[in-house]
This record gives structure tokens, sequence and C-alpha cells, in this order.
């Protein structure tokens, strides 16, 4: 069985000028059955299908992996706990990272999947 979209292709999906879901149909599709651009059967709208979540990433946005200097013992994070500009630190979800900023109680950590903010004690 053949899944991919073709041209005419009826879709049901949220359509932002109508404001619930309709049916859409498929004007534009790419040679490997990709959805370009859609048609809603009720208002007449002509719109790109939206990113796939696994794409979607702020625009200008780098991800750097930290820069973990060799033979730095990593700290396991605890929110009890006080931590310092540069200190490594290993997060249960997020692995290893480099604390690169301390405000107040606040530290902005960065991981290799970017920078995440958490509380410790200051």
């Amino acid at each position: 069985m053949d899944k991919r979209i073709r041209i005419g292709d009826d879709i049901d999906l949220m359509c932002k000028r109508c404001g619930e879901q309709t049916t859409h149909r498929a004007v534009a599709v790419s040679a490997e059955g990709k959805l370009l651009k859609l048609l809603c059967n009720t208002c007449g709208t002509y719109r790109k299908p939206a990113p796939s979540k696994a794409s979607k990433k702020r625009a200008g946005s780098v991800t750097q992996a930290p820069v973990i200097p060799a033979g730095k013992a990593a700290l396991a994070y605890d929110a009890s706990c006080h931590f310092n500009l540069g200190d490594v630190l290993s997060h249960p979800r997020y692995g290893l990272g480099q604390v690169m900023s301390v405000l107040g109680h606040k530290i902005t950590v960065q991981f290799n999947i970017g920078q995440k903010v958490f509380i410790h004690r200051s």
C-alpha cells in the first residue's frame, strides 16, 4: 500500500483562517511525495504545511557543545548545592554541561542540546 501524498488528496488539518479543523486538498507535492502546498476547501486559503517537530529550530539558533576542561570532575546537579562559573555538572536528563553564568540563585548551563537555566543554592 503506497502512503505517499498525491495532488488532489484530501487531508483534515487545522485551518488558521477558519479556526477549526477542515479538509484541505494537496495542490503541490514533490517527486518524493512530500507535501508542499495545501488549499482549504472551506475558505479557499492556500498555505504551506506546518514543519515537522524535528525540523522546528529557531532561525539563527546555534547549538554549541560545552567545552569541558580535561581532568575536571563533574558534579551531580542538585538544587541544594552551590555552583560556580565554569563548573562542570552532570544532569540526569541532559548529561554533562558547563556553568556559563551565575545570577543569584539561577545558573545557566550549556549542554549539547543548548542552554538550560537551573536554580542552585546561592
